[in-house]
């Protein structure tokens, strides 16, 4: 019944609001990204914290459908141009930003940052560090982090660009089981190191090429100090992905695609399994007038031991201000081992196979001005051999477990809305909700942890140097499989966020997460830590 309420408050004010604002409609425009509070509804700088709403958590990633990021961007090739480098040697900037912050359950979080511009050279330094004592657990949450991104780094003639970044840290964290069986001495350490390159380029002809690299290793330890279990892991996955943009004659672009992923998993004293994924796809598209456009091409992927070549279709419509869309397109799953095992949650190893995804949608995009937008899209998205996790206790571990199995043919059908409206100067809400069907068509039961109801919801005000923001998150029709059916039960929770600028260079601010107090489990039977506090002082210099 919260979820209808909180649904139907928020799609009275949309509607509303999108009813008064079609009167001041203007041409037809790019959309833009429409705020989505989406997979959580918290503060993500303690990135690894296992309560965090995430689908990492014994769900499926991939669950829901996810609106575009720039839906009614018109065609055309972007143009880069490198700045002046004249200007950039007279105009050096450095600036500095620190902050401190405490909080219940003893949480302790410090940070730097520096900027340094010359020459058209960029580079940010940043680092951090945080600790919280551990919820119903001996394992502390632990939280290092150093950062270095570079931007603007080409030189010579052309214009592109060439930016990167690399990442070094560690995250530890407890596994404290469940109400019924509690593992307070069971924990998870990550160890990781990313690097990852992106160069674009517009070349002389107006074609547009874009290109992508990176190792990404993480070292995990799972321990539980109770029964002497250790296992360590090391997972290593390296990419590199090309696109390229033309146009091929007058209301012709073409587009390739082709990218290539590889991943490795090594346990000690255990089975190491691995995959590669590549991925080839060569599509045109035809402005058949000034408001409708046809993309047509085809897809070859190849993933462990699955190839798949099929076509890829998009009709795009775009009258004034409205955007509608029809598509479809298939790709093969199961592809990223990161996302299956590097999970808040211990996940134990097992034979993988490739999935096969049809997808096929129907969206309506409408945007007034800058003050109003609001989609809508029917889905409907066939997997075989689907990943799903469930959960069990392990006793010669000692701990709770994700264990993972496969969906013979998973089926995922429903609506999603979202949008975004300011109410007035200072107002600002965006709502994202999705209503769906999600089962395995062979067995008729219903997908782990996917809800057949979900509900974002934000609202920000600003007004001088105060800031506020209140998120809520629900989940409801969820079921979970401990390995037999359970109910998940419903999922509610309300965050809030204070900022106040004293001056241009301090700011402090107060983070109330689950306000009302009244999260329980995300994941079946697994206690939640209730309201939590933090607040903090951050400078810039």
């Amino acid at each position: 019944m919260r979820y209808w309420q909180s649904f139907g408050i928020a799609a009275i004010v949309a509607c509303s609001l999108w009813t008064a604002s079609m009167a001041e409609a203007n041409d037809a425009y790019d959309l833009g990204n429409v705020q989505v509070v989406g997979a959580d509804a918290r503060s993500t700088r303690f990135g690894g914290d296992p309560e965090e709403i995430s689908l990492k958590m014994g769900q499926k990633q991939e669950m829901r459908p996810e609106m575009p990021a720039d839906p009614m961007a018109l065609p055309g090739l972007p143009d880069i141009k490198k700045a002046n480098s004249a200007v950039d040697n007279a105009s050096m900037l450095k600036t500095m930003n620190v902050g401190y912050s405490r909080g219940t359950k003893n949480y302790e979080e410090m940070h730097f940052s520096g900027v340094g511009e010359s020459s058209g050279y960029k580079g940010t330094l940043s680092l951090s560090k945080e600790h919280r004592d551990g919820f119903r657990s001996y394992v502390n949450d632990e939280k290092n982090n150093t950062r270095i991104d570079l931007q603007d780094v080409g030189a010579g003639a052309g214009s592109y660009e060439l930016d990167g970044f690399g990442t070094v840290g560690t995250n530890r964290f407890g596994q404290r089981g469940t109400n019924a069986i509690p593992t307070p001495d069971a924990g998870i350490k990550d160890s990781y190191h990313t690097v990852e390159l992106a160069g674009r380029s517009t070349l002389a002809d107006g074609a547009h090429f874009t290109l992508r690299g990176g190792v990404d290793s993480t070292d995990r330890n799972v321990e539980n100090s109770s029964v002497l279990f250790t296992e360590d892991s090391t997972l290593v996955s390296s990419f590199l992905e090309g696109d390229y943009r033309t146009t091929l004659r007058p209301q012709l672009t073409g587009h390739a695609q082709l990218s290539f992923r590889h991943d490795s998993d090594s346990i000690k004293n255990g089975k190491d399994s691995g995959l590669t994924k590549r991925f080839l796809a060569m599509t045109a598209e035809h402005e058949i007038s000034g408001k409708t456009f046809f993309e047509f091409g085809f897809r070859n992927i190849s993933l462990m031991d699955k190839s798949l070549t099929s076509p890829q279709l998009k009709l795009e419509y775009r009258p004034g201000p409205w955007q509608a869309i029809v598509s479809h397109e298939q790709d093969l799953g199961n592809d990223h081992l990161k996302d299956i095992y590097l999970r808040s949650r211990y996940v134990e190893s097992a034979n993988l196979s490739a999935s096969l995804r049809r997808r096929t949608s129907g969206r309506i995009n409408y945007r007034s001005n800058e003050d109003f937008t609001i989609g809508a899209e029917l889905f409907r998205e066939t997997e075989d051999n689907a990943a799903e996790f469930t959960d069990c206790y392990v006793a010669g571990k000692g701990m709770w477990a994700t264990r993972i199995g496969f969906a013979e043919r998973a089926r995922r059908s429903g609506l999603t809305l979202n949008g975004s409206a300011r109410l007035d100067q200072n107002f600002t809400v965006t709502l994202k909700s999705t209503i769906q069907d999600a089962k395995d068509d062979a067995t008729g039961r219903k997908l782990a942890y996917e809800p057949g109801k979900e509900l974002d919801v934000s609202l920000a005000y600003a007004q001088g140097p105060l800031r506020v923001e209140v998120t809520r998150k629900e989940m409801a029709d969820r079921k979970a499989y401990v390995p037999t059916e359970v109910d998940a039960s419903d999922y509610s929770r309300a965050d809030l966020t204070l900022k106040y600028n004293f001056k241009k260079s301090v700011t402090a601010y107060l983070d109330i997460q689950d306000l009302y107090d009244e999260a329980k489990s995300e994941l079946w039977d697994v206690p939640e830590q209730g309201r939590y506090s933090k607040a903090g002082l951050e400078m810039n210099f």
